[in-house]
Protein backbone atom coordinates (compact mmCIF):
# COMPACT_ATOMS: atom_id res chain seq x y z
CA UNK A 1 0.00 0.00 0.00
CA UNK A 2 0.91 3.62 -0.65
CA UNK A 3 0.85 4.42 3.20
CA UNK A 4 4.06 3.49 5.36
CA UNK A 5 1.38 2.58 8.18
CA UNK A 6 -2.47 3.22 8.47
CA UNK A 7 -4.22 2.80 11.81
CA UNK A 8 -7.17 2.01 11.96
CA UNK A 9 -8.55 0.69 15.16
CA UNK A 10 -9.41 2.74 18.32
CA UNK A 11 -7.02 2.83 21.03
CA UNK A 12 -4.09 1.36 19.09
CA UNK A 13 -0.60 1.44 20.15
CA UNK A 14 2.51 1.15 17.36
CA UNK A 15 6.10 1.66 19.36
CA UNK A 16 9.35 1.78 17.39
CA UNK A 17 7.90 1.71 13.86
CA UNK A 18 9.54 3.34 11.08
CA UNK A 19 8.99 4.63 7.63
CA UNK A 20 11.14 5.53 5.30
CA UNK A 21 11.22 6.60 1.72
CA UNK A 22 7.40 5.86 1.40
CA UNK A 23 5.20 7.32 -1.87
CA UNK A 24 2.85 9.04 0.99
CA UNK A 25 2.69 9.98 4.17
CA UNK A 26 4.48 8.06 7.12
CA UNK A 27 1.79 7.47 8.96
CA UNK A 28 -1.90 7.78 8.43
CA UNK A 29 -4.57 7.68 11.03
CA UNK A 30 -8.14 6.87 9.85
CA UNK A 31 -11.29 7.47 11.24
CA UNK A 32 -11.20 4.87 13.64
CA UNK A 33 -8.07 5.38 15.21
CA UNK A 34 -9.46 7.66 18.30
CA UNK A 35 -7.59 7.13 21.56
CA UNK A 36 -4.05 5.75 19.88
CA UNK A 37 -0.85 6.79 20.91
CA UNK A 38 2.62 6.57 18.47
CA UNK A 39 5.71 6.97 20.74
CA UNK A 40 9.46 6.31 19.54
CA UNK A 41 7.86 6.32 15.81
CA UNK A 42 10.01 7.89 13.04
CA UNK A 43 8.86 9.20 9.24
CA UNK A 44 11.90 10.25 6.93
CA UNK A 45 12.36 11.05 3.16
CA UNK A 46 8.45 10.54 2.09
CA UNK A 47 8.42 11.37 -1.34
CA UNK A 48 5.66 12.91 -2.79
CA UNK A 49 3.64 16.48 -3.20
CA UNK A 50 1.07 15.81 -0.98
CA UNK A 51 2.93 13.29 1.95
CA UNK A 52 3.86 14.69 5.64
CA UNK A 53 5.20 12.51 7.88
CA UNK A 54 2.40 11.31 9.95
CA UNK A 55 -1.48 12.55 8.94
CA UNK A 56 -5.27 12.20 9.49
CA UNK A 57 -7.21 10.87 6.46
CA UNK A 58 -10.54 11.33 8.94
CA UNK A 59 -11.31 13.77 12.16
CA UNK A 60 -10.44 11.70 14.97
CA UNK A 61 -9.14 12.67 18.48
CA UNK A 62 -7.56 12.08 21.42
CA UNK A 63 -4.30 10.92 20.01
CA UNK A 64 -0.88 10.80 21.40
CA UNK A 65 2.45 11.27 19.68
CA UNK A 66 5.63 10.43 22.36
CA UNK A 67 9.15 10.92 20.89
CA UNK A 68 8.55 10.77 17.24
CA UNK A 69 10.47 12.05 14.46
CA UNK A 70 9.38 13.42 11.02
CA UNK A 71 12.05 14.55 8.75
CA UNK A 72 12.87 15.58 5.18
CA UNK A 73 9.03 14.70 4.12
CA UNK A 74 8.03 16.37 0.83
CA UNK A 75 5.43 18.43 2.73
CA UNK A 76 4.74 18.76 6.52
CA UNK A 77 5.79 17.00 9.12
CA UNK A 78 2.83 16.74 11.10
CA UNK A 79 -0.60 17.22 9.67
CA UNK A 80 -3.70 17.61 12.07
CA UNK A 81 -7.10 17.20 11.75
CA UNK A 82 -8.33 16.05 15.41
CA UNK A 83 -9.24 17.57 18.42
CA UNK A 84 -6.97 16.56 21.79
CA UNK A 85 -3.77 16.02 20.40
CA UNK A 86 -1.00 15.94 22.74
CA UNK A 87 2.65 15.76 21.04
CA UNK A 88 5.26 14.79 24.01
CA UNK A 89 9.24 15.73 23.08
CA UNK A 90 8.62 14.67 19.26
CA UNK A 91 10.90 16.31 16.39
CA UNK A 92 9.79 18.00 13.32
CA UNK A 93 12.91 18.99 11.04
CA UNK A 94 13.46 20.52 7.32
CA UNK A 95 9.93 18.88 6.04
CA UNK A 96 9.82 21.69 2.98
CA UNK A 97 11.37 19.90 0.32
CA UNK A 98 8.90 20.64 -2.45
CA UNK A 99 10.18 24.28 -2.04
CA UNK A 100 7.18 25.55 -1.30
CA UNK A 101 5.77 27.40 2.03
CA UNK A 102 5.04 24.83 4.18
CA UNK A 103 5.04 24.07 7.44
CA UNK A 104 6.58 21.68 10.10
CA UNK A 105 2.92 21.65 11.75
CA UNK A 106 -0.20 22.29 9.75
CA UNK A 107 -3.27 22.46 11.79
CA UNK A 108 -6.80 22.32 10.08
CA UNK A 109 -10.34 23.85 10.59
CA UNK A 110 -11.63 24.21 14.29
CA UNK A 111 -9.37 21.60 15.76
CA UNK A 112 -8.84 22.29 20.00
CA UNK A 113 -6.86 21.40 22.29
CA UNK A 114 -3.64 20.64 20.53
CA UNK A 115 -0.21 20.57 23.28
CA UNK A 116 2.89 20.25 22.47
CA UNK A 117 5.46 19.93 25.43
CA UNK A 118 9.50 19.33 24.58
CA UNK A 119 10.87 18.41 20.94
CA UNK A 120 12.27 20.21 18.51
CA UNK A 121 11.08 21.98 15.71
CA UNK A 122 12.91 23.52 12.69
CA UNK A 123 13.96 24.15 9.03
CA UNK A 124 10.73 25.46 7.27
CA UNK A 125 9.18 29.23 6.72
CA UNK A 126 6.67 28.45 9.71
CA UNK A 127 6.76 26.11 12.71
CA UNK A 128 2.89 26.01 12.69
CA UNK A 129 0.44 27.05 10.24
CA UNK A 130 -3.41 27.35 11.89
CA UNK A 131 -6.41 27.11 9.35
CA UNK A 132 -9.71 29.00 11.09
CA UNK A 133 -10.99 29.22 14.69
CA UNK A 134 -8.37 26.83 15.83
CA UNK A 135 -8.81 26.89 20.15
CA UNK A 136 -6.89 25.86 22.89
CA UNK A 137 -3.29 25.29 22.06
CA UNK A 138 -0.22 25.05 24.59
CA UNK A 139 3.73 25.13 23.03
CA UNK A 140 6.17 24.98 26.04
CA UNK A 141 9.71 23.83 26.33
CA UNK A 142 10.45 23.37 22.91
CA UNK A 143 13.82 23.53 21.03
CA UNK A 144 12.98 26.15 17.59
CA UNK A 145 15.26 27.19 15.43
CA UNK A 146 15.88 28.00 11.32
CA UNK A 147 12.23 29.13 10.63
CA UNK A 148 10.98 32.60 9.09
CA UNK A 149 7.58 32.76 11.31
CA UNK A 150 6.55 30.96 14.69
CA UNK A 151 3.00 30.83 13.34
CA UNK A 152 1.55 31.07 9.69
CA UNK A 153 -2.53 30.91 8.46
CA UNK A 154 -5.21 32.92 8.21
CA UNK A 155 -6.62 33.56 11.72
CA UNK A 156 -4.01 32.42 14.63
CA UNK A 157 -5.64 30.07 17.88
CA UNK A 158 -7.66 31.78 20.35
CA UNK A 159 -6.69 30.89 24.01
CA UNK A 160 -3.11 30.38 23.34
CA UNK A 161 -0.02 29.83 25.33
CA UNK A 162 3.15 29.84 24.29
CA UNK A 163 5.96 30.07 26.96
CA UNK A 164 9.35 29.14 28.06
CA UNK A 165 10.55 27.71 24.26
CA UNK A 166 14.14 28.66 22.91
CA UNK A 167 14.24 30.46 20.06
CA UNK A 168 11.07 32.39 20.58
CA UNK A 169 11.34 34.35 23.87
CA UNK A 170 8.33 35.50 25.68
CA UNK A 171 9.37 36.39 29.29
CA UNK A 172 11.83 38.53 30.03
CA UNK A 173 13.42 41.07 32.75
CA UNK A 174 15.29 43.99 33.32
CA UNK A 175 15.46 48.13 34.71
CA UNK A 176 15.21 51.28 33.20
CA UNK A 177 14.90 54.89 34.53
CA UNK A 178 13.02 57.86 33.88
CA UNK A 179 15.59 61.12 33.93
CA UNK A 180 15.23 63.41 36.15
CA UNK A 181 12.53 66.16 34.36
CA UNK A 182 11.55 63.24 31.76
CA UNK A 183 8.11 62.37 31.43
CA UNK A 184 8.89 58.74 29.33
CA UNK A 185 11.08 56.19 28.43
CA UNK A 186 11.71 53.49 25.88
CA UNK A 187 12.34 49.83 26.93
CA UNK A 188 13.70 47.33 24.65
CA UNK A 189 12.22 44.28 25.64
CA UNK A 190 13.98 41.71 23.81
CA UNK A 191 10.74 39.39 23.24
CA UNK A 192 10.49 37.71 19.75
CA UNK A 193 6.61 39.26 19.00
CA UNK A 194 4.40 42.17 20.20
CA UNK A 195 3.51 42.02 24.25
CA UNK A 196 -0.03 42.74 25.03
CA UNK A 197 -0.54 45.80 26.88
CA UNK A 198 -1.95 43.68 30.32
CA UNK A 199 1.04 41.31 29.73
CA UNK A 200 3.76 44.09 30.79
CA UNK A 201 4.64 44.31 34.57
CA UNK A 202 6.48 47.44 36.31
CA UNK A 203 7.00 47.67 39.63
CA UNK A 204 8.32 51.34 41.07
CA UNK A 205 11.73 50.44 42.97
CA UNK A 206 11.96 53.94 44.44
CA UNK A 207 10.33 57.20 45.06
CA UNK A 208 8.53 58.67 42.15
CA UNK A 209 9.82 62.13 42.79
CA UNK A 210 7.31 64.72 41.50
CA UNK A 211 5.56 62.28 40.05
CA UNK A 212 2.03 60.83 41.09
CA UNK A 213 1.46 57.52 38.78
CA UNK A 214 3.47 55.72 36.15
CA UNK A 215 1.63 53.86 33.05
CA UNK A 216 2.88 51.71 30.11
CA UNK A 217 1.70 52.44 26.47
CA UNK A 218 2.78 51.71 22.78
CA UNK A 219 4.02 48.34 23.06
CA UNK A 220 5.69 47.14 19.40
CA UNK A 221 7.85 44.39 18.12
CA UNK A 222 10.76 46.35 20.00
CA UNK A 223 9.57 48.50 22.82
CA UNK A 224 7.03 50.15 25.26
CA UNK A 225 7.46 53.33 26.57
CA UNK A 226 6.91 54.17 30.37
CA UNK A 227 5.37 57.04 31.11
CA UNK A 228 5.25 59.63 34.85
CA UNK A 229 2.91 62.41 34.82
CA UNK A 230 5.99 65.34 36.13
Amino acid sequence: ETEGFQIRSPRTRLSNCHSHGGTASGFVLLENAAGSSLDNCSARETRTSGGSGFGFQAVVGNITFFGCIAEANERQGYSFAADRIRMVACTSLSNNLTGATVDEINVATGVTGLVIVGGEFGGSTNIARFANAATNFLMEGCDLHDFTSLFGGATLPTSRIVRGNRGWVTENNGTATVANGATTIAVTHGLSATPALEDISVTATNNLGNAAQFWISTPTSTQFTINVDV
